[in-house]
């Protein structure tokens, strides 16, 4: 008896599942009889079954135009064959129907993901830059670092340097946009957006060191590598008004003021800077002393000029610039 029910049952449920594919023939893409289908293949541990009637039914549905209920199997589609066979590449192909049938940030955060996962960086990159398209203002920074970080795992640092300054230009305050753009920018050698960069950072930053690293970091840029000191006024004042008895950032700024023509402003911070040396002679004062003589000297005060430079060569006879 028990049997004959189990056999009773078993062409039940054939009979059940002919009649549903039968349907399916008629009315391609019936929700609710894939619905039914559905349950009866994944009853009796068929997913390969069902995979196949999901991927039927959505290209007969693509066929007869119909994008939505098309790209809602292809998503089905994937999220069976991941869970049921980890099989990575069926769902980049079928979430790659839904992006062109029907895109969602679901379906291209997934796709993106997939495409990392089997170390695609590049084909990611090309996903998260759909992505941004249908991402709101609130949430294009954090979708555009996701993108310059699979750039440059592709290789493509310029495309990567672009994005980031882009996410940058929006959010200077986001701490990980900036890192990794003055990071990108000193490993490509960008001096000149590297400078600005960290200029731009200093406005930001909370920590006193980091903005006190920052500009020094950016005075060298614009002094050594650029030929424009005066472009580092900014930065530097801004680092000053925290660390105001720095020695070396006196000089920089104090430099710095003077090539940008803020001659009485350079002038006050040079002679601070000698003051605070105290009876102390050395290099360091030296270059004080000499930049006290530039500034004296643009401002038409020769003799100051004379007795600065006499000062300097005192004490650092062996500097060429004296």
């Amino acid at each position: 008896m028990l049997l004959s029910r189990l056999v009773g049952e078993v062409e039940a449920k054939s009979g059940r599942e002919q009649s549903l594919q039968e349907n399916l023939a008629e009315h391609p893409g019936h929700p609710e009889t894939i619905a039914a289908l559905t349950e009866v293949l994944m009853q009796r541990g068929q997913a390969e079954s069902l995979a196949q009637v999901l991927e039927s039914q959505a290209r007969a549905l693509e066929g007869l135009e119909q994008p939505g209920p098309a790209a809602k199997l292809w998503t089905d589609l994937a999220a069976l064959v991941q869970e049921s066979f980890s099989d990575a590449e069926r769902a980049i192909e079928a979430l790659g129907h839904v992006v062109e049938l029907s895109p969602t940030v679901e379906a291209l955060d997934h796709l993106a993901r997939l495409h990392l996962q089997r170390e695609r960086p590049a084909e990611a990159a090309a996903v998260l830059r759909r992505r941004i398209e249908h991402t709101d203002e609130a949430g294009l920074v954090a979708i555009m670092l996701r993108l310059a970080r699979a750039e440059i795992a592709a290789g493509a640092e310029a495309d990567a340097s672009r994005t980031l300054q882009a996410a940058f230009d929006q959010a200077p305050e986001h701490a990980e946009v900036r890192k990794l753009l003055i990071k990108l920018y000193r490993e490509r050698e960008q001096w000149e957006p590297l400078a600005r960069a960290l200029s731009v950072a200093s406005e930001h930053v909370a920590d006193p060191e980091t903005l006190l690293a920052y500009a020094r970091e950016a005075s060298d840029l614009y002094q050594d590598r650029l030929g424009i000191p005066a472009e580092a006024v900014p930065v530097l004042e801004r680092a000053h008004a925290q660390h105001a008895d720095d020695r070396d950032l006196q000089a920089r700024l104090g430099a710095s003021l003077r090539a940008a023509g803020k001659l009485d402003p350079a002038r006050a911070m040079l002679e601070t800077l000698v003051t605070g040396f105290g009876r102390r002679r050395s290099p360091q004062r030296a270059a004080a002393h000499l930049e006290l003589a530039r500034v004296a000297h643009a401002q038409g005060d020769t003799a100051t000029a004379t007795d600065q430079l006499e000062l300097a060569s005192g004490m650092d006879a062996n500097n060429p610039a004296i």
